[in-house]
């Protein structure tokens, strides 16, 4: 939800002394401490955070200097007339409490707009930091992985310092492997007072040591491996969690890998389908950081071992789905919960288009695909008892059938049935709010969701 602000409390003109500006800042809340800059005539000339000054002082200013000298001088800005876009750009600004000044045609600002959310909600942060780094060989036989050097530093000094450009509140990590000589390191190195070490008794897996934290209450929890070293913008991955309300987002790589055979396509049956040279697999898989809200963090977490793995869209690309779920039943601790999500062939587009064109098969190339009732009894086979079921929208499916259908006749009807395509979004739309109202009365679509328990 959009809201605006009184832009006279926000404003200040770009001559005023920087010290000036640090105490009107100081007097705002901590979601709205943010100046607007305009020159004498009440254009917009740049903005100003906390961060800003920061920057500007390692850079060599000093607190003797002017508002100019420290302002962001290329701000995102909106139109006076273009508020259906306002939320856009607000979702494009890097920081965790963004603001959006808005101008007129003649370049004066007329307004100041925010997203209204809870205030003062707390964000913290939990680094898992308990594993044996086993893939680095004798790199850490006698060093944990979290404390092994990149360019002179500890990994994991390099992770606190990330976090703590995002103003935490209080940073979380959890050890096992050589755990001594973590907290030794943290506690000379580090400023101590806002990091709590959580101990493991023994190695908790995936998620295993969020159920080791204390009571947060309401907040959001910033997840983190130790040993990730990205530019991903975390101000903007809070941002986007907070702005869409989620429980959970996470941060994703694009990987590809090309196969360098011709892989045979077949039907539930069995029956010879097409052969497909050389296909390559175009898949995003977990970064390694995630944010999550108290929602998702008051689940019932049980705090003993187990791994709580995620297959979204994996296993129609497995050739083997039994000997591959077999692994992961060896992964998982008793309780452990195993999320699928899968294509459904029990769907309308399956039938409707039937084994010839059905996205199902196109999307990008799976080698088995299921239906909802034969995917949970093969589940059950490999001994995971079913504790929820969804059917989820299957938009794409319904796009990429109508594309193949469509074959290379014509090419301006490929291009709107194309769903990576700007033409294509009327009709990705459409089939979203159709699948979705279908899921609401209990119909099957085309993608099923499975929260299996070990």
């Amino acid at each position: 939800m959009i809201k605006s602000l009184d832009i006279k409390n926000h404003c200040i003109k770009d001559d005023v002394s920087i010290v000036s500006a640090i105490r009107k800042i100081n007097k705002k809340k901590n979601n709205l401490q943010f100046l607007i800059i305009v020159n004498s005539k009440n254009e917009l000339i740049g903005t100003l955070t906390d961060g800003d000054i920061r920057r500007s002082l390692l850079n060599g200013q000093t607190l003797t200097g002017h508002v100019k000298e420290f302002m962001h001088t290329n701000p995102i800005f909106g139109y006076e007339d273009d508020s259906k876009n306002f939320t856009n750009l607000l979702l494009k600004v890097s920081s965790i409490n963004p603001f959006l000044p808005i101008v007129d045609k003649t370049g004066k600002v007329c307004k100041i707009v925010i997203i209204s959310r809870k205030t003062n909600v707390p964000l913290y942060a939990m680094i898992m930091a308990g594993g044996f780094g086993k893939r680095l060989g004798i790199k850490t036989r006698n060093v944990p992985k979290p404390l092994v050097l990149l360019n002179g530093k500890p990994l994991i000094l390099h992770v606190i310092e990330r976090l703590e450009n995002l103003g935490i509140n209080k940073i979380y990590i959890s050890v096992y492997y050589l755990s001594e000589k973590i907290s030794k390191f943290i506690k000379n190195e580090c400023d101590s007072k806002n990091i709590e070490i959580i101990f493991e008794d023994e190695p908790l897996g995936t998620a295993g040591s969020l159920g080791l934290l204390p009571t947060l209450g309401d907040c959001n929890l910033v997840v983190t491996n130790c040993d990730i070293v990205t530019n991903l913008d975390l101000k903007t991955l809070v941002n986007f969690h907070l702005n869409n309300s989620s429980d959970c987002t996470l941060s994703v790589a694009n990987y590809r890998h090309k196969i360098p055979f011709g892989v045979v396509k077949y039907d539930s049956n069995g029956n010879y389908l097409r052969i497909e040279e050389k296909p390559e697999i175009n898949e995003y898989v977990y970064a390694g950081i995630c944010c999550l809200s108290s929602n998702f963090l008051n689940l019932p977490l049980p705090k003993k071992k187990f791994d709580m793995i995620t297959m979204f869209h994996v296993i129609e690309h497995v050739i083997s789905p039994k000997k591959y779920l077999k692994k992961i039943y060896k992964l998982l601790k008793k309780d452990g919960i195993l999320v699928l999500e899968t294509p459904n062939y029990d769907s309308l587009d399956a039938r409707l288009f039937k084994k010839n064109y059905w996205g199902g098969y196109h999307i990008p190339r799976h080698f088995v695909i299921f239906n909802d009732t034969n995917l949970i009894n093969f589940a059950k086979k490999m001994r995971f008892n079913l504790t929820k079921k969804i059917f989820l929208t299957g938009h794409y499916f319904w796009m990429m059938s109508l594309n193949n259908k469509l074959n290379n006749k014509h090419s301006l009807l490929k291009k709107i049935f194309d769903p990576f395509n700007a033409l294509g979004l009327p009709f990705l739309i459409f089939f979203t709010v159709f699948d979705v109202f279908r899921s609401m009365i209990g119909i099957k679509t085309s993608t099923v969701l499975a929260v299996l328990k070990k």
